[in-house]
């Protein structure tokens, strides 16, 4: 099992070095199936950056390509979906447009080629169309004739709201399975039809303020929420707009930003409060500027690598992405090996373990890292065995929890700063709580672990306790243990220290 000592390690980053140290480790490249291994190293050998960009690209693609037309058994009756979200930081002029474009090559392909057969398609229902308002044209004067005369006409009635029911089915709208900049209104409407793909290599203002709600009265994360775990929604109803009929939404996230911006993005505290930081698998990727050997010749793209990428997102796409399957309501399930659901047990109980230790001010990330390894466990099988997936069994579980550990150590470096502040927000506001007791008629000089959840300081009394232990050891508070004089619970009382 991959070690998770060096992600465990993060909880206490405290320097700018060590900081650095996360953000530089480098991606497990080896953890990823053949076929997307070759095209990573290639691609990242080629365009001369970090592995980690490419890596994010090609894990989102395949993501992509299923859709929601996979899922895996992670205990009991309880499945989850191979759709994830990545937000990288990366400077602009390091490559990522280049890179982007080179691996998602075959979602755009694929995306040109349903525009082409959705404005063939549309012609010929163009045709049908003006047929069809011929006829309606025609038996709708008939049915005012009868109707004229007095008679009901059922007969006529039924065969005009058939021709109108053909004419409503010539209206769908064309395929789509890539979006860049959408409003929530907009991708409510795209995911209302099928798995959806928001893929962007400068991911910055647009995405950013359509988050942030600049063309609504609030922040419009809800869709992103919803179509994250999917599952049944009765459908979005406001006044002036069309309704919308969410049945399992779906999506597929990838952004490329500045790194200020993914800053700007972990910095937005309603974003962490209701979780949708919490789904997202964040990175800064550091591109360093390189030298060219002109003694070197310059690294050329294999053909042979292009092609079975190529190849094997097209065959996933086709055969599992819901767009094709638009009747089938039931997904395959993959079966993890024996002994994967032994392997994320003890992934779920190591993040217990450090959530109650250190993790507490973030534990709604934590909470989440086991199942982002699950859903990378689907990608990775998915990756591996292409339009077979559905037929074998997962077993790359340990690498699946590899990359995730990778995700989840650039994530606690990410929120580090933010982490930072709010716990010397926090340690103010205890210190006011504590001087505040002396105000009161019944003064007393001393707090216990609850005082800081009934102040609203924090929202937990792990974390109070982590929040007050860690007071004591910065020399802020002293404690001391406290058993009333007629027995019953003991417990740990803290003060300022003089």
């Amino acid at each position: 099992m991959p070690n998770s000592a060096s992600a465990a390690s993060v909880a206490s980053v405290a320097t700018p070095s060590e900081l650095n140290a996360v953000v530089d480790r480098s991606f497990p490249v080896s953890a990823l199936p053949p076929i997307m291994r070759n095209m990573v190293e290639m691609v990242a050998d080629s365009l001369r950056v970090p592995d980690a960009l490419p890596a994010c690209c090609a894990l989102a693609a395949v993501s992509a390509a299923i859709g929601s037309g996979l899922r895996i058994r992670t205990g009991g009756n309880r499945t989850l979906r191979g759709n994830i979200y990545i937000a990288a930081g990366v400077a602009s002029g390091s490559g990522k447009s280049e890179v982007f474009k080179t691996i998602l090559e075959p979602v755009f392909e694929q995306q040109r080629w349903l525009d082409v057969q959705g404005k063939q398609t549309q012609s010929r229902k163009q045709v049908d169309r003006m047929l069809l308002d011929d006829s309606i044209r025609k038996l709708k004067a008939e049915l005012i004739r009868e109707n004229d005369l007095g008679n009901a006409a059922p007969g006529l009635k039924k065969k005009l709201a058939t021709l109108l029911d053909r004419k409503a089915a010539l209206t769908v709208a064309a395929r789509q399975i890539v979006c860049d900049d959408a409003t929530g209104a907009a991708l409510e409407k795209l995911l209302s039809r099928n798995p959806m793909f928001s893929a962007s290599d400068e991911a910055g203002d647009a995405i950013l303020g359509n988050l942030m709600g600049r063309f609504s009265r609030g922040t419009e994360e809800g869709i992103y929420l919803r179509a994250y775990s999917g599952g049944y929604h009765g459908g979005v109803n406001r006044i002036g707009r069309d309704s919308v009929k969410l049945t399992d939404p779906c999506l597929t996230v990838l952004w490329l930003m500045q790194p200020r911006k993914l800053n700007t993005l972990f910095c937005q505290q309603s974003f962490r409060e209701d979780g949708l930081l919490a789904r997202i698998l964040a990175c800064q990727i550091e591109t360093r500027p390189q030298k060219i050997d002109l003694q070197q010749p310059a690294e050329t793209m294999s053909k042979d690598v292009l092609v079975d990428w190529q190849k094997l997102w097209l065959d996933l796409h086709e055969s599992y992405h819901p767009i094709y399957h638009l009747k089938s309501n039931k997904p395959p399930v993959l079966l993890p090996s024996e002994i994967g659901p032994t392997l994320m047990a003890n992934h779920f109980n190591e993040t217990i373990d450090r959530r109650m230790l250190s993790l507490a001010d973030m534990d709604s990330f934590a909470a989440r890292w086991t199942e982002q390894a699950w859903r990378l466990a689907v990608v990775l099988h998915a990756a591996s065995h292409g339009k077979r997936a559905h037929s074998k069994e997962v077993r790359c579980i340990e690498s699946a929890i590899e990359i995730a550990d990778w995700f989840s150590a650039q994530q606690i470096a990410l929120l580090a700063q933010t982490r930072a502040e709010e716990s010397e927000n926090h340690e103010k506001r205890v210190l006011e709580l504590l001087r505040s007791q002396l105000a009161k008629s019944e003064s007393k000089d001393w707090i216990n672990a609850r005082d800081p959840v009934m102040a609203r300081i924090v929202s937990t009394s792990l974390g109070a306790q982590q929040l007050l232990q860690k007071m004591v050891a910065d020399g802020r508070l002293t404690s001391e243990s406290h058993r009333p004089l007629r027995g019953g619970h003991t417990e740990t009382r803290y003060r300022e220290k003089k």
